[in-house]
């Protein structure tokens, strides 16, 4: 995502990454990535139609998870593996 600061008239990109689901699939997801990674919980995030839950990921905080995805993994499209690294 490119983030631009006008006052510094700077542009900077940084990662985010968005899991969506209902309630009861996104807290079960909130505790695997946390045991997984070493992450803390998230908090869960609400979206308009109440019914999708959010976690939102950025920074720092996405590549332990991504490291853990592609951990022993045989099967993935190298061009999105690529574009974290």
């Amino acid at each position: 995502m490119q983030i631009n600061n006008k006052q510094r008239n700077t542009t900077r990109f940084q990662n985010r990454l968005r899991i969506y689901g209902n309630y009861l699939l996104i807290e079960d997801m909130n505790h695997i990535i946390a045991q997984h990674t070493g992450l803390p919980l998230k908090s869960i995030q609400k979206t308009n139609n109440n019914i999708t839950k959010t976690l939102y990921y950025q920074s720092k905080s996405i590549l332990p998870i991504i490291d853990w995805i592609y951990n022993d993994a045989t099967l993935y499209n190298p061009n999105i593996k690529n574009s974290f690294e």
